[in-house]
């Protein structure tokens, strides 16, 4: 069985190619978020993930599931 990953391992396998500047502001939100009772898994915090899922996607041309199998070619 696949253990599902929660949002705060997901950015930390993006973190390495993701801008200094998304990393502060996701990581602000998601601070934000349980400072206020929010829980790691919540749906919130997912989304936070998919904000940095989908810079890979958009701008790296990237999927990030390739991160989980060693695959990282860009596409030109």
């Amino acid at each position: 069985m696949d253990k599902k990953l929660l949002p705060i391992e997901i950015i930390e396998l993006l973190s390495p190619k993701l801008p200094a500047e998304l990393l502060m502001d996701v990581n602000q939100r998601m601070t934000s978020w349980k400072a206020y009772g929010g829980k790691d898994d919540d749906s919130y915090m997912y989304q936070q993930a998919r904000f940095a899922e989908n810079y890979y996607r958009l701008i790296l041309r990237v999927d990030p599931i390739d991160i989980e199998t060693g695959f990282m070619e860009v596409e030109k």
